[in-house]
């Protein structure tokens, strides 16, 4: 019988923080940070000058969106899904212990310039909750899905999917147990195969196709001749020219991706198909 095995946390963050910077997190970032300034929410219209809130807001906003990125994976560590009816509570929980603080510090240290600016510590702490709260549930109900980041509504479920437990694959069985864990990849090398673990590298005698057939029923591809890799083990793929594409790993590796093989990526939904 196969036992799940969760994915470590480190790969957790990297798959989450790989889509920081993708835009419509970055939209939903500056939006935010222009909403909050001119709404001048929590006192801080009449506290404020429109300088003092550009600053003050700036830094909130940008404090939030990565513990809330930062919050979304501890959370789906714990969990294993946000698809569980307490993950908003819990993401909750771990925000306000990250965030409350921070907010109290700032407030204080502009309520001197910003005069009036309450600084009410179980008053903010009670805010922040209720407010992250709220954000974690509204996604959790709007997609009944999970999302790849706490604030990006345009894609659903690839992070839970690489980070919810999965079976053990036959190959598991041939490593040892320092080398054991999530595989990343394969790699031909002469009459053996790399193994490529989030915790290490082991290197068995057997041919790719035959360790290929033992990692079911993980999903993964082909990308070269030499080299296999796991869906969830993609954080990006770069085209570096017309005839050149990059695969990046979420442990940092490089793996080129040849021609011939590029209509796997463009099957798995990767990358797009600029030929046709």
């Amino acid at each position: 019988m196969n036992v799940p095995v969760p994915l470590p946390l480190r790969d957790v963050f990297a798959a989450t923080f790989g889509r920081l910077l993708k835009p419509f997190t970055l939209f939903v970032w500056g939006a935010s940070w222009i909403a909050s300034v001119l709404a001048g929410p929590f006192g801080t219209y009449a506290a404020m000058s429109f300088g003092m809130r550009v600053i003050y807001w700036g830094i909130l906003v940008s404090l939030g969106v990565v513990l809330g990125f930062a919050t979304y994976a501890m959370t789906i560590h714990l969990l294993k899904s946000e698809r569980r009816r307490i993950f908003p509570i819990v993401a909750a929980a771990i925000m306000t212990v990250a965030y409350a603080p921070l907010v109290i510090a700032l407030r204080t240290g502009f309520s001197s310039a910003a005069e009036g600016l309450d600084v009410n510590g179980l008053a903010i702490t009670v805010n922040v909750f209720v407010v992250t709260a709220a954000v974690f549930l509204f996604r959790q109900v709007l997609h009944k899905a999970p999302l790849t980041s706490p604030f990006e509504t345009s894609e659903t479920s690839e992070i839970e999917q690489s980070t919810e437990v999965e079976p053990v694959p036959r190959l598991m069985r041939r490593l040892s147990d320092d080398v054991k864990g999530h595989i990343l990849r394969l790699s031909a090398n002469n009459h053996h195969v790399d193994v490529v673990t989030v915790n290490g590298t082991a290197v068995l005698r057997m041919r790719l196709t035959d360790a290929i057939d033992e990692m079911e029923p993980i999903k993964g591809l082909c990308v070269h001749r030499s080299h296999w890799v796991t869906h969830s083990a993609i954080a990006r793929i770069e085209r570096m020219s017309a005839h050149k594409t990059c695969v990046h790993l979420i442990n940092g590796d490089e793996i080129p991706a040849s021609r011939k093989y590029r209509d796997n990526l463009v099957e798995a939904g990767l990358i797009e198909d600029t030929e046709t």
